[in-house]
């Protein structure tokens, strides 16, 4: 899940909408906080509570990573996660 600050206004949805960086294997990235088996990383642009932010997401396999990256090539729509 992503690092966003929740302390702001009450709302349950994150709209992921769009990949900014990645895909990355864990070995491509110098990080000591990589979760417990994840191996792939993108970097997106993310609106939470009406703000802005890039936020780093992790994926246990690259079909996994792959379902969000053909999403973005094909569509403008948002994906919307729950908190």
């Amino acid at each position: 899940m992503p690092k966003i600050d929740t302390e702001g206004p009450p709302n349950d949805k994150v709209k992921i909408w769009n990949i900014s960086r990645g895909p990355f294997h864990v070995d491509e990235v110098e990080d000591d906080n990589v979760p417990e088996g994840l191996e792939w990383m993108v970097v997106a642009l993310v609106e939470y509570a009406g703000e802005l932010s890039e936020q780093e997401f992790w994926f246990s396999s690259f079909e996994d990573v792959q379902v969000w990256v053909k999403h973005f090539q094909s569509k403008i729509e948002p994906i919307e996660v729950n908190l």
